[in-house]
């Protein structure tokens, strides 16, 4: 039977450590990046699927906001971007909890704008293990 890793130690396993377990929205090493996205978040546009990365909000507040426009700012200026997939327990829920992580880590393609909101193309999924091994 497969290893089921819990959000923080799938980061760890691939080799992307998170800052902080609590806030941390993603982890960059050397000249890749790799986000968490939740999954209930994704939108489809001329049969392509996206996943938010951003929401533009002047009044939220989040620990974990400046790593993230960090981490963005990386891959608009050449980092490789990858997505792994979270899901929420309830989302109807002032505060969102991670239920569950999907066990793989996704490619990105292009990005596009809707409004406040930034997406990112969700592209070819790579196993763990593949991508643990730079098999990108």
């Amino acid at each position: 039977m497969a290893i089921k890793y819990q959000n923080t130690e799938l980061f760890n396993f691939i080799g992307f450590p998170l800052t902080n377990i609590q806030w941390s929205w993603g982890s960059s090493v050397g000249n890749d990046v790799v986000l968490r996205c939740w999954q209930h978040q994704t939108i489809k546009v001329n049969n392509k699927k996206y996943i938010e990365v951003l929401k533009v909000d002047e009044n939220y507040k989040s620990a974990g906001l400046p790593e993230r426009q960090r981490h963005l700012d990386e891959i608009k200026n050449g980092a490789a971007a990858y997505i792994v997939i979270i899901t929420c327990d309830d989302i109807t829920a002032k505060k969102w909890r991670i239920k569950d992580t999907v066990q793989a880590v996704f490619k990105t393609g292009g990005v596009i704008k809707n409004n406040n909101i930034e997406y990112m193309e969700l592209l070819d999924r790579i196993e763990l293990r593949d991508f643990k091994k730079g098999m990108r």
